[in-house]
């Protein structure tokens, strides 16, 4: 069995495979793996790490939708995890815009959640998400997007 950093470790030495790991009744890809599976649009979770300061991403299916995912392309099975080779070329940069995207999105989504258990909750959560969902992030500058970050985050404190 493998575990957490094992499994998120082993998916950052082969950006461009997606490795699945078997974990109860679903399978689930991690980080770069989820990354690549992004345009099947399954549900991402967002999950901070033990005593560390990191997240992880991951994507998770049933049974069945990895049993359809076998009939469609050739997935390698091995003790403890599958893998397949997602035919793509692995771009780090996109991987890590993608990544912080969604870590910045779980942030405030667990922040409102606290407002809200506090009686603090206010309709500003709502136009700070809208502003993410309409973020032209293809057409940004990596600077360009730290300060629009910087601004979302300012209106949260």
């Amino acid at each position: 069995m493998n575990t957490l950093i094992e499994k998120i470790t082993m998916q950052q030495q082969c950006p461009s495979k997606v490795f699945l790991f078997k974990e109860g009744l679903f399978y689930k890809a991690y980080n770069q793996g989820a990354y690549l599976l992004r345009h099947k649009k399954y549900k991402v979770s967002v999950k901070r790490i033990k005593n560390s300061n990191n997240e992880v991403v991951s994507i998770g299916f049933p049974s069945a939708v990895y049993h359809k995912l076998q009939e469609k392309i050739c997935i390698e099975t091995f003790e403890s995890y599958s893998c397949f080779d997602s035919n793509a070329v692995f771009d780090d940069a996109e991987f890590q815009n993608w990544y912080n995207e969604i870590v910045i999105i779980e942030q405030i989504k667990t922040k409102s959640m606290s407002q809200k258990k506090n009686g603090l909750c206010t309709s500003s959560y709502n136009e700070i998400i809208q502003q993410i969902k309409n973020y032209p992030l293809a057409n940004k500058t990596p600077m360009e997007v730290f300060v629009w970050v910087a601004s979302l985050q300012s209106k949260l404190i």
